[in-house]
This record gives C-alpha cells, structure tokens and sequence, in this order.
C-alpha cells in the first residue's frame, strides 16, 4: 500500500474517533460542571491539533514536530491525553455521587470545602443534570416544630366535637375561633360547643387539655342545604363554616386577621397555603397524627362559582377540615383567606370568604362586650345557644311572701327547636339569704327551685355558671313546643328587716335542633 493513500486512511479514521470523542465531550457539556467539562475539551483540541498535524504535515512535505533533539510530536498529544484523563476521571467521580439523596447534597455543598473542585464534584443533581421528579400533588407535610409557636402556625388549633375532630384557628379576636360547619353538624342534628386543643402537635390526642367554647355561629341555611342536596354538595359547602366564642380568650397573642376578598384572589391567583390536623394524608397515605401539617406556599388558581373553590394537585385529608387557607398580601403577611371544607386524594375544596363573613363577627359582638350584652342573633344567623341579661337591678319588696318576677327575653327559638342547655348566673344583695325562696319558670310552665330559705343570716346569694340542663333540658321540643318567649325569675323576701335586690340575672339557653 503507498504511503500517501495509508496516511490518509490514518487521518479519515483518526477523525472519525475524534469526531466520537468530541460529540461524548459536547453532550457532557449540557450536564457536566465547567472543571472536567475544561479539561476534556482542552486534552482533545491538543490531541486532535497534533494527531492531525503529524498526519498532514508530512503529506505536505513539513517537519513540524522536531526541535534540536525535543521529539514535541510525541511530548504535546502526552498533554492533551493527561488532561483529558484528569477531566474524565473528574465526572467519573461526578457520576459515582449521583445515587446519593438531594438533601444530603445539598447540605455537603454547603460546608467550607477548601478545594473548589471538590465542592462542585459534590453538588450534583444541578451541575450533573441529575435531578429527582417533582412530587405530583402539593400534600400536607408536618411542620418543623420550631414553627409552631411562630405567628400564623400559633393561631392553629384542633377542633373536638362530640367524638369527631377538625381543625380551626384562631380570627379577628382572641375569644373566636373559626372551623367547618360540618364538624358540629352530624345526623342532621347541631352538636354541643366545640372544644379547642391549640398549638397541638403530638402524636397522641390531646384529649382533656383543651378549652371548651361557650357556644357558636353559623349560617341559618346550612342544615336546610344539607338536607335538600346533602353534606357534600357545592350549595353545603358555600355555607359551610362556623365561628366558635368563649369569655376566656384561646390565645394570648395577635389573632388572624380576615381578607375578606380571599375568594377573588385565590380565584386570580395568589401565593397560599393550607395548615391543619389532618388524621390521613390522602395522596400518600400517611398518618398525620396530631401533628400540624401545612402544604407548601406556592400559586394556585382555584376555581368555582361563588365561594365555593377547588383546586387539583392539592391533598390534606380527614380532619383538615376547617383549617385555614393563608394567602400572603402585597404587604407580604399572611391572613386567612378561607377554610378548607371538602377533598379528594388529589383535589381540595374551599369555602374563601368574602365580606359576607362578617354577619357572623357582627353576631358575636354581644358575647365580647364588657359588660355582655343580649345575643338574639339575626335571622340568617344561627347560634348554638341565645343569651339575656337583667338591665337594671330589681328590689325585692321585703317581709312579703309573693312572688315578684323578674322577667328576661330570649327571642324567638327556630320551629321545633328543644332546650339542650341553660346556665344561670345570678346575684342577690341581702344581709341574710336564709329570706329568699327563688325559683326559675320556662317559657313551657317548666320550673327550677334555685334556693329555699337556707342559709339563715349568710349574706348574698350568689349562682355562677349554675347548670340547670337536667331540669329543663329537652322541654319545648316538637312542633307544639314553647321555648321562645319571656323566662322569668321568681323571687320571696319572706321576712322583714333585710332588703333584697337582684343586681346579677344572666341566662343562657342552649339550643337542640
């Protein structure tokens, strides 16, 4: 074979390995860290310079490659290979890492490495184009714990109600705190008060460390939508929250405030999250225990019509319900938005609030004024209890054994409604409470006696909190029942010589329906 033909199947194949090498190089360079990705590129520009030079260079005739005793055409491709040696073995030591897991990495990335090379062999999912696939829905994870008493995971309670748990937080007053109607509402029946577990996060119930409420709000229609198109109907969720009040407060720091446009902006387009007490997470199937759960703020688009809205890609679970829906403001604080009231494995449903909500807050007035005033909630208002206090005190004629009556009107009860609860609160000043005989009338005739001429000359006659629910629980119920109407205090000063004056006549009266 001549010289010049075998030269030149020399080059045409070295070229084509060369062409082989440089398209490995070149698809490296999309994944590779600048270092080894250099130093392959560097050792082929030097090996294909001089391979192709000493193929050329004596088909033309010309020595290029020799200098006094030097052989260079030897000494110059033994460069090019070391470097592309180093840089191969460089993503080699890449590659090798790839197996580890995201955070690992990204935790060893962040020590004080004193070798920059080293630092950017280890940060591989970014630089080596090996990243793990997005999880599919944004599920509910628990919270670092250091968060829970951070502002607005503090405002997070859990919500007990007749064996069946929820979530809620605390809004607009330290005494309030929202949740799902739904929870309070089984068996087409409202429930007792609710009880509030704050800032829970345990894997075990928080069963008997909470703070019973003294009664709740919620929309008047919510039960007739239940029953005309059931629980889990758009018209149900609409109108499915509750806003639950004490005397005490649940929280001695800033409650939540309300953007009452929070169903416009989750429907636009807003940076939110949900926090709560789910039991299960429904996506993954996890157990959420009692452990605060939030998913991850990111912008979601809900849709729907009204304030019902939903979204997909999203999961919580059973025992989310009520719990907030945060949106973050142009001022970059978070405020509630909404509650969450419905899910699917990979779906939530929302009840965002508009303006609408603060019908209820205006009915809970009453209850947080100083000194209480009369609850008879409005009309598209339902409440869990109606209370009445005395204006003005009230004398007792003394040494006269007929009864006066101090009367206190509670408002009209809804049709069919019975008597679930009623506390009394009551002061009488006298000097000697052995006098008095006092007694409590219903509406119905049903009557109480509350003191019988004991005590001899003991002064004051003082109830707090005095439960008479077993006398008069479940009287009024049915159709031909009476609970709306005056009830009234009956009250004797028997002897003469002590004056009596009713100076405290406070009553609430809990409603089963």
């Amino acid at each position: 074979m001549n010289q010049p033909y075998f030269q030149f199947l020399t080059l045409f194949g070295s070229l084509v390995i060369f062409v082989a090498q440089w398209t490995g190089v070149i698809s490296l360079r999309r994944s590779s860290a600048k270092l080894p990705w250099a130093l392959m590129l560097v050792g082929l520009l030097i090996i294909t310079f001089s391979t192709v030079s000493m193929q050329v260079a004596p088909m033309m005739g010309i020595s290029l490659f020799r200098s006094g005793r030097i052989e260079w055409w030897w000494i110059l491709p033994s460069f090019g290979y070391v470097a592309f040696a180093v840089g191969f073995a460089l993503h080699g030591l890449q590659m090798a890492r790839t197996s580890h897991r995201q955070a690992e990495l990204e935790q060893l990335a962040m020590k004080n490495f004193t070798s920059s090379l080293v630092a950017a062999c280890l940060s591989l999912p970014a630089l080596a184009g090996v990243e793990e696939p997005p999880p599919k829905t944004n599920s509910s994870l628990p919270i670092d714990e250091s968060l829970l008493t951070q502002w607005p995971y503090s405002l997070n309670g859990v919500v007990g109600s007749g064996g069946v748990r929820g979530s809620g937080f605390i809004a607009q007053h330290p005494n309030l705190f929202i949740t799902a109607a739904h929870v309070l509402h089984d068996e087409e029946k409202w429930k007792s008060p609710p009880t509030w577990y704050g800032q829970v996060n345990s894997l075990d119930s928080p069963e008997g460390t909470g703070a019973t409420s003294r009664g709740y709000f919620r929309w008047a229609s919510y039960s007739d939508e239940v029953a005309r198109s059931g629980p889990d109907s758009p018209d149900a969720f609409k109108r499915d929250v509750a806003l639950a009040w004490s005397f005490s407060p649940f929280t001695s720091e800033e409650p939540a405030t309300l953007d009452y446009k929070g169903a416009a902006n989750l429907r636009s387009g807003i940076p939110s999250m949900i926090t709560g007490y789910p039991a299960i997470i429904d996506y993954t199937g996890d157990e959420g225990n009692f452990l605060l759960h939030s998913t991850l703020e990111e912008t979601t688009k809900y849709k729907g019509s009204g304030n019902y809205l939903t979204a997909t890609h999203i999961s919580t679970g059973p025992g989310n319900s009520g719990g907030p829906v945060w949106v973050r403001g142009d001022d970059g604080n978070w405020k509630a938005g909404g509650i969450l009231v419905s899910g699917r494995p990979s779906e939530d449903g929302l009840n965002g609030f508009t303006s609408e909500i603060k019908t209820l807050f205006k009915a809970a007035e009453p209850v947080l004024a100083d000194p209480v005033r009369d609850l008879i909630p409005p009309a598209k208002v339902g409440s869990s209890l109606r209370l009445a206090s005395l204006k003005k005190p009230k004398t007792i004629p003394d040494g006269r054994p007929k009864w006066t009556r101090v009367p206190l009107n509670l408002g009209n009860f809804p049709q069919g409604a019975g008597i679930g609860s009623v506390t009394l609160n009551l002061t009488i000043t006298t000097d000697h409470i052995g006098d008095l005989v006092v007694a409590l009338v219903g509406p119905d005739g049903t009557s109480a006696i509350l003191h019988n001429s004991q005590g001899a000359g003991a002064n004051d006659l003082v109830f707090d909190d005095m439960d008479l629910s077993n006398e008069f629980r479940g009287t009024g119920q049915g159709e031909n029942g009476i609970i709306s109407g005056k009830w009234q205090l009956y009250v004797q000063d028997r002897l003469t010589n002590d004056i009596a004056t009713v100076t405290r006549f406070q009553l609430e009266v809990g409603i089963d329906q």
